[in-house]
Order: C-alpha cells, then structure tokens, then sequence
C-alpha cells in the first residue's frame, strides 16, 4: 500500500511539475504578447493590424491621433484601453506613410508596464517616414505631441517644417530616439553664398521669435521626464529648446484679439509650469543657426554625449545680435549639466547666465568665445586652440588658448594654461602633451582619437576632487578613481602616436607665433 501511495505522490509531483512549467511558458508568452496598430496612409486605414489577430484593430488616419479630428474620439480610447487591460508588454503603432500636413498625437497614455510605442515599419524600402508641416497659417508644427504619458517616438524624419519640427506640450515620461531633423526653421535663415574667392555673404535676416518659429524640437512648459536619445539635427535654426516660460505664438488674424490687461473680459495669465528632467543624450548637431541647445528656466536637464559643430551661423548674419549662438545656451535654469560632448568648430560652446548646474567632461575643439557665470561648476574639460573663455569657477581643465587669446577665470584651481598667461591655485602652466599632437587644421577630428594625455603628461594625477559624485566616467569612458587628471582625460596615460617636442623647442614655438600674431602672418 505504501509503495502504490509513493507511485502515485511521484505520479502527481511529476503533474504538477508540467504544470507550472506549463503556466510560466503561458505567462512568458502573455509577457512577450505586444498589440499593434498601423498609422498613416491607405494602406494603413484599408489594412487589419494586430499580430494578436483581432479584427477590431484596423489601421487608421493620421487624423485619428487628435482626440478633436476624424476618429480620434474612437481610436484613441482604443489605444488607451488596451493599455489598461495589462494583457500587453507593449502597444505599437506602426508608421506605413508620410504626412505633409501638421498631426497631433494627443491624449496618448501608456503605462510604465504597457507603453506605448510609434515606430517606423521594418523592412520598408522608405526606412524613415517623412513628416512636414506646410499649415502656414496655424503656424503648425509638423508634430504636436500633447498630453501624453509613456510614450516613445522612433525612427521618424521630420523636415522642411516652417514653424518647429515637433512640439511638447504637458507630458510625462516621453522619448523621443533616432529621430531625423532637418531643415527645421531654416527657409528665412539659409546658409551663406560663397563667391569663387571663398568669401562668404549671409542675407540680411528678419529674425523672427525663435519660439514662434525654428526650433527642430521644442519642449515646452508642463513636461517631466522627456529624453531625447540618438537624433540627428542638420540645417535647423535650432536643435533643442526647452523653454518654461509662456510660449507665445503669432495670433492668428482669424481670432479676435484677447481683452487688454485691466479691461473688462481680461483674463489673469496663468503661471507657467516649469519643465524639468529632461535628457538629451548622443545627439548630433551640424549647421545650426543659432544653437543646439538652448535652456529657459527648465530644471534639471542634462546634456550628455553626442557632437556638435558648425553651430552659430547667425552671428555673421546682417542685423543679428548673436545673443543666442552657442552649441548649448542656459537662461534662468536650475541643475543644468552638460558632459561628455565634443564640440568643434562652433561660434561659441556653452553660454551659461542665471542659472546654476555643471559643465564637465567636455573636449572643445576650436570653438569661440564662451560665457559661463556664477553658480556653474566647471571642471574637467579640455579646452583646445580655444577663443576667450570667461569662467566663474574653473578646475582640473586645460586651457590651450589660441595666440593672443584670453581666459578669464574668477574662482580656479589646478588648471592646466597652455599659452594664455593665466594662473591659479596649483595651476600648471605647461604645454599638456596630448598622445595626438593637434594643430586645429583637420575638422571634425574623432574625439576618440584626440586629446588623451600621454604618458608623459604634466596634467596627470595634478587634478583635485571638485565634488563628492563627480560621475563615473570620463569623456573616453575611463573610470574615474581617487587619482584626479587636469583635462577630460582620466585615463592612465596613452602612448603618443606623434612625437611630442621638447619644453624648449615648444617655448620658441610660442615665441615666433607671438611674433607673427602681432605682425598679422598668417
């Protein structure tokens, strides 16, 4: 009896066993299960979408996405819901067509378990869908995405949009990863003609309200969590505004014009909600009119990663004041950090007033002159065949001036001055021996190749620890340990690829350069 009561325990564990096998198997399936719908275009309105088979998800309009258009009150919902019902890891809207009039993504709500995600369709001989705004009289960005919540946008090509590519209106959590921007706010603001001599001539410009018109990507108030990971800017007027304050747009004549402040039917304007925690991370940025990033009382953003150059070609412009020309300019922020960029050959790399944050792990290659103020840590950048800096609190950067160029530090120590007279506490003033000798000639040089100290350095191991958390790694991605360097460059020491001339030999090179930069030789 015993042994038949064994048999049968062992018949029953060996059931159960399958069966939990069986139901995790059924869980890892529902866990993988991702709904999906299709936008844009007839095939997308006339085709079933869904890999779960459903009848009722049909492709639909662009149109659809505005809660107040064709549709919208009926897919939207839909979206939502299958959201809500926790059967998905994921809802997809696959993106099968263009647009070429202004759409709205607007009152999507995924969860952080079911987000949402808009995507371009694999395998499409058109790998990024273009979309344009040509809705001048609403002044209309070419993307509006507007009350949102986990959502992420990817692979799309927004161009040759006349008001700003796409626009960010109270949203949470929402990502926007290799997205194309080009020729964003760029059609009164082109690039110079060049006469056969190589002299260029820019066209007297009307520069109108940026945030009215030309930002490739404007994040305006309301929003927390916004990234922007992996996206390309060329020929826009701008790349990326975050701006909190009161977005002003021009008044469309068709509406009547609000009452007067003081009259009757006047209404008190409301605060604005000040955008914070966005990321804007591995960006690339090439001919940008006025600058990569710019910062308007909004918190807690950081910039890291990524390229810029050729960014600021409206300070030659006729009638422009260059106020806005940088690859990153910060007004009235909190919390602001820029890291870990390579910037070269730009009208100026940061500009900072107002505001509080950091800028640190940086390689500025060849750029003018850069402004940052009171309340901004700045350490550990390399600063190469630079223009005037006017800096506030500097430590652990180099400093290798172009001749006869200054910078002007308020509050420094343990920097590196490399042909510039300044000094500070525990400063060196040495030539920084990079391992790749750097003449400024090449342009658009891979930071990756440039700019390590080599093993004979005088700025290794000279730095001192600017702050508790000052990161995890360098602009190389070294790790950053108890020993500090003076420069973006952590790392241990790397062999030199060119040779690297004596302190006596460099000294006469300073010497004749000087000589020649007051007797204007080239």
């Amino acid at each position: 009896m015993k042994k038949v009561l064994s048999i049968l325990l062992a018949v029953l564990m060996v059931a159960s066993m399958f069966s939990v096998m069986s139901f995790a198997e059924e869980v890892e399936e529902i866990e993988k299960k991702v709904s999906t719908f299709y936008a844009g275009g007839a095939k997308a309105v006339t085709s079933v979408g869904g890999s779960n088979g459903r009848n009722d998800q049909k492709g639909f309009a662009f149109s659809c996405f505005d809660l107040e258009g064709k549709g919208g009150n009926r897919v939207i919902p839909a979206i939502n819901k299958e959201v809500e019902s926790g059967n998905f890891s994921a809802v997809e809207i696959v993106v099968v067509g263009n647009s070429t009039s202004a759409i709205e993504f607007e009152g999507l709500v995924g969860s952080e378990e079911t987000p949402i995600i808009i995507k371009i369709k694999e395998g499409d001989a058109v790998s990024r869908p273009v979309f344009s705004s040509v809705d001048l009289e609403k002044n209309a960005p070419a993307i509006m995405v507007k009350d949102c919540e986990n959502v992420t946008i990817s692979g799309i090509s927004v161009t040759k949009s006349i008001y700003s590519g796409i626009k960010v209106e109270n949203c949470t959590n929402v990502a926007f990863k290799n997205v194309e921007f080009k020729e964003v706010g760029y059609t009164d603001y082109e690039l110079p003609s060049v006469a056969e001599d190589g002299t260029e001539t820019f066209p007297n410009m009307e520069t109108a309200d940026l945030l009215a018109k030309g930002a490739a990507l404007l994040i305006g108030e309301g929003n927390t969590d916004i990234t922007v990971d992996g996206c390309i800017f060329d020929q826009c007027r701008a790349g990326v505004v975050v701006d909190s304050t009161k977005l002003e747009v021009e008044e469309d004549p068709a509406e009547p014009a609000p009452a007067a402040e003081g009259e009757e039917g006047a209404e008190e304007p409301a605060a604005p909600v000040v955008t914070s925690g966005v990321s804007v991370l591995n960006c690339n940025f090439t001919n940008i009119n006025e600058a990569a990033v710019i910062l308007n009382s909004a918190d807690d953003v950081l910039v890291s990663g990524g390229k810029a150059t050729k960014v600021g070609t409206l300070a030659a412009a006729q009638d422009y004041d260059g106020t806005a020309v940088a690859v990153v300019k910060v007004n009235g922020s909190k919390d602001a950090v820029v890291e870990k960029m390579f910037s070269s050959f730009n009208e100026a790399f940061v500009n900072f007033a107002d505001s509080t944050g950091k800028v640190r792990f940086n390689v500025s290659d060849n750029d003018g002159a850069g402004s940052i103020g009171a309340g901004v840590l700045v350490y550990n950048n390399t600063f190469v065949n630079a223009s005037a800096l006017d800096i506030a609190t500097a430590k652990n950067n180099i400093f290798a001036m172009l001749i006869g160029e200054k910078v002007k530090v308020a509050d420094g120590e343990a920097n590196c001055y490399y042909w510039t007279s300044k000094g500070d506490k525990n400063s060196i003033k040495k030539n920084p021996k990079f391992a790749n000798a750097f003449d400024g000639s090449t342009e658009g040089q891979d930071p990756i190749d440039n700019y390590r100290l080599s093993t004979i350095s005088p700025c290794l191991g000279k730095g001192v620890k600017v702050e508790d958390d000052m990161g995890t790694t360098d602009f190389y991605g070294n790790e950053i340990g108890a020993s500090i360097n003076i420069g973006a460059d952590q790392g241990a020491g790397a062999e030199a690829t060119t040779e690297i001339v004596s302190d006596f030999v460099d000294f006469f090179n300073y010497i004749i350069a000087v000589i020649k930069n007051f007797l204007g030789i080239k």
